[in-house]
């Protein structure tokens, strides 16, 4: 009888491995083609400038006198959450939802792009997108035709429409609850910044919730 128990255990074990393995494979295969992702197209941030934005962000805290009253806020209002370095970048196209990313990746992968390098010039840091009710703190840039170009053409390959009117190239540097900004020391941001990035490439991102902010995985990048 203890034999026969074992050999049953054996048997129990070795079925519940094939069927945990079989599920793993249906939940990347439904992930992977069939649930939407939530995906957006950028610039990605290059070395130098990450290290310009992280000197920024360490003297401006200083400055601004944080960490302030946290007292008067809830837990889930009371801080500033800056991007860490790896979620910093330009978006080109606003996240939207698929459900394969193959089958972008495959599009941006045979699009002709007849689009040159070029330069973006950072030239003030502030508050918004509301000055008056602001809920994040960014870089504002001067908006080059080629990124318009660029952007026009992603959006023809991927036959959707962002639009062009509210488009302003920046880098979000961080985020906060607009209710939190009455604890700030500082109440207008305008301070001037001389940051400059060269393009001659975009990435496929994907957008994931967590807990303290959202996170950004690069997927794949496309040269032009």
């Amino acid at each position: 009888m203890p034999g026969n128990n074992f050999n049953f255990y054996f048997i129990y074990k070795h079925c519940l491995g094939l069927y945990l393995n079989q599920t793993s494979k249906i939940l990347e295969i439904e992930q992977k083609y069939f649930m939407k992702r939530r995906v957006f197209i950028a610039i990605k941030i290059s070395k130098p400038l990450e290290d310009e934005i992280k000197k920024w962000t360490e003297d401006f805290t200083k400055i601004a006198g944080w960490p302030f009253d946290e007292s008067r806020f809830p837990r889930q209002v009371n801080h500033v959450r800056w991007l860490s370095k790896k979620n910093l970048h330009i978006t080109i196209i606003p996240p939207f939802e698929v459900e394969n990313i193959e089958l972008v990746s495959d599009k941006l992968k045979n699009a002709e792009w007849k689009i040159n390098s070029f330069n973006i010039h950072f030239a003030k840091a502030s508050f918004g997108p509301n000055p008056r009710s602001p809920s994040i703190i960014w870089a504002e840039g001067r908006t080059p035709n080629e990124i318009l170009k660029l952007k026009d053409a992603l959006e023809g390959e991927l036959q959707i429409n962002a639009g062009r009117q509210s488009f302003l190239t920046h880098i979000t540097l961080a985020r906060f609850r607009p209710e939190l900004f009455s604890s700030f020391k500082i109440k207008k941001l305008n301070e001037r910044i001389n940051w400059n990035e060269s393009v001659s490439s975009f990435v496929l991102m994907e957008s994931r919730a967590s807990p303290e902010e959202a996170d950004y995985e690069i997927l794949e990048e496309f040269a032009f």
